[in-house]
């Protein structure tokens, strides 16, 4: 790999020096044709910067992610146009013709360049011409000191269709984005700068260092020789933790169920003028041992090559424009509540607090009814199950996922009912808060990504300041089962089923390889007995002939898993939610090694996020024996 690593850097090396050698004869007749126009130039000393090349990104299999190409551009400079407007269509006719370009796009951007930028800034109309190309342009455009070819190092991603654009993110121009130039150095207002994720966040490392060339010059600004040089320094080397390949083969699966999910939920035509579907999802696969992110993926995905082509500006702007949103990362952004994947928090939290055990039972008649302590004559709030599932212990309770359960689990039975089972007092709103807060939900992550949403744990305090409402029974039973006004992320969640597969560590998840093994974590104050016990709960959700997460197994292995589905957005007309589907799960047992969280916007966790979690499962467990 060395070898052919060394044989691609000379290559490289070889073939920019020829392109710039071209690109050095071309100028020059540009230059020589500019003297001839006007021999009284006025020639000044000035230092410009040589841009780094910036350093390559990897996969940890040494995949290419990230990387830069040799290339030669075409150039137009608004100023030197001719004043004229028959010998300025004149040109841009010929330049049209000879590039294989529009005219009409020619014309709109000299126009906007010579009313509103620098008319001396060259501006790119075509990338990624041959030399043969080039020579062919040069010999019958060079005496028009509006056209330039130049050599160009240009950065190209290698990760389409694969839901990781949002991981490795793109680059812009640093005077189009929110920096301040005075505040960097190294850098020029033309300098391109990362703009989100490994590519912003790493971009120290990347960038590399810029060189200087003392150059003589007009005082357009238009360079004519070059009196000494210092060399830049190539950026850095990135590797993170994705295993591309394994990558592939999830995104594959979650676009899959994610049309399953579409087509499977409420007919259009019943969707009461609220429009399509979009197609939406994402999952995070973190190994529950390092904390290394070995995949996340994001759907809506996009190209981020458009943001490096001159010539996809309408593939640019339909990105920017689009109500989808495909530029922002679902796996690290989308909030949403849990729903039933919360409840082995809630499990384990009871058992610490001793207010029930695994052998509490509780009878799930379907309905909870609960009175108005404010007016006892007013009918009661009716609170409902999925199924009326009689009577439970808590390991049933998780493998059925019986919302009575876990309302009961989080406020006890209500004043002035008769309780079915045994009595339980309930944890309340601040103890399901603190246990939360614990295993990471309503902060970030510290993934080294631009992009990340802390979520929300409620609290009473919150919904007096926000909401101005007193916080209610209600509440707290919403918030048992991971509804409510709690959110969380897909990566929040992946954190949290770590560290429920590693026995209480929470680890601080990363995408960055780190060579020297250390590693970030928080140990969660639980008996490991309790760990265990929601440990071997999650393997019968996963296994057990009525599990509702047992569509995530994969075939010949054994693992923990649990699903959500929660209600989102305003209720239609018979008094139904639309849902999302989550699924978390962990293994292989009985060691685990990976943990997943699984989001589908329009679907059900146990039929469209739980296959998907199954594929992820098999896809592993096959590069794990090559």
């Amino acid at each position: 790999m060395e070898k052919s690593a060394r044989i691609t850097i000379i290559s490289l090396i070889l073939i920019i020096t020829m392109i710039f050698s071209i690109g050095i004869i071309i100028k020059k007749t540009v230059i020589d044709s500019a003297q001839v126009i006007d021999n009284d130039l006025l020639l000044q000393e000035s230092v410009e910067q040589i841009e780094p090349v910036r350093g390559n990104i990897f996969d940890k299999n040494g995949e290419l992610l990230a990387g830069n190409i040799s290339s030669l551009e075409v150039l137009i400079i608004p100023g030197f146009f001719p004043k004229d407007d028959g010998k300025k269509y004149e040109i841009l006719t010929l330049l049209a013709d000879t590039a294989d370009l529009d005219i009409s796009w020619l014309e709109s951007i000299l126009k906007s360049d010579l009313s509103i930028n620098d008319p001396y800034e060259p501006r790119v109309i075509k990338q990624d011409i041959s030399s043969r190309e080039a020579i062919r342009l040069g010999s019958l455009l060079n005496k028009y000191p509006a056209f330039e070819i130049r050599p160009v190092i240009r950065r190209q991603y290698h990760v389409m269709n694969s839901g990781l654009a949002h991981v490795i993110g793109y680059l812009g121009r640093l005077d189009s984005v929110d920096q301040n130039i005075n505040t960097l150095a190294n850098y020029k207002p033309t300098s391109l700068i990362g703009v989100s994720g490994v590519e912003a966040t790493q971009e120290q490392s990347l960038r590399g260092v810029t060189g200087e060339s003392v150059v003589q010059s007009d005082l357009t600004g238009r360079s004519y020789s070059v009196r000494s040089s210092k060399s830049s320094q190539a950026g850095t080397d990135v590797t993170l933790t994705i295993d591309y390949q394994f990558q592939l083969e999830g995104f594959k699966s979650l676009k899959k169920y994610i049309q399953a999910g579409i087509s499977d939920a409420r007919d259009p035509s019943l969707r009461e003028g609220r429009g399509a579907y979009t197609p939406e999802g994402a999952f995070v696969v973190m190994d529950v041992r390092t904390g290394e992110i070995l995949a996340l993926a994001s759907a809506p995905d996009y190209d981020p090559n458009i943001f490096s082509s001159a010539d996809r500006s309408d593939e640019l702007n339909a990105v920017l424009s689009a109500p989808q949103k495909p530029l922002v990362s679902r796996a690290t952004m989308s909030l949403e509540p849990p729903g039933s994947t919360f409840k082995p928090l809630v499990a384990l939290a009871a058992l610490e607090a001793g207010t029930a055990h695994p052998n509490t039972h509780i009878v799930s008649t379907g309905e909870l009814l609960v009175p108005n302590m404010y007016y006892p004559e007013a009918d009661p709030t009716i609170f409902r199950d999925w199924y009326p599932h009689g009577s439970l212990d808590m390991t049933r309770a998780i493998v059925r996922s019986s919302d009575i359960y876990f309302y009961v689990l989080a406020g006890g039975w209500p004043p002035g009912t008769i309780p079915t089972g045994d009595d339980i007092k309930g944890l309340g709103s601040e103890n399901i808060a603190t246990w939360a807060s614990r295993f990471g939900f309503g902060m970030n992550t510290g993934l080294e990504v631009t992009t990340e949403s802390s979520g929300l744990v409620p609290s009473e305090a919150w919904k007096k300041n926000v909401i101005n409402e007193a916080w209610t029974l209600g509440d707290t039973y919403q918030f048992g089962i991971g509804q409510g006004n709690l959110l969380s992320t897909p990566l929040q969640l992946a954190v949290y089923t770590g560290a429920l597969a590693n026995g209480g560590t929470r680890l601080k998840p990363t995408i960055i390889k780190n060579t020297d093994g250390t590693r970030a974590f928080e140990k969660i104050p639980a008996k490991t007995e309790h760990f265990s016990f929601i440990h071997d709960a999650m393997v019968a959700t996963a296994s057990g002939p009525d599990g509702t997460a047992q569509r995530a197994k994969p075939d010949g292995y054994k693992i923990g898993a649990k699903t959500g589905t929660a209600e989102f957005g305003p209720p239609y007309s018979d008094g139904t939610y639309d849902e999302h589907g989550f699924v978390i799960a962990f293994g292989p047992i009985p060691n685990p090694e990976i943990a997943i969280a699984v989001y589908i916007k329009h679907g059900n966790g146990a039929y469209h996020a739980s296959p998907v979690a199954k594929d992820i499962f098999e896809a592993y467990l096959a590069s794990r024996s090559e």
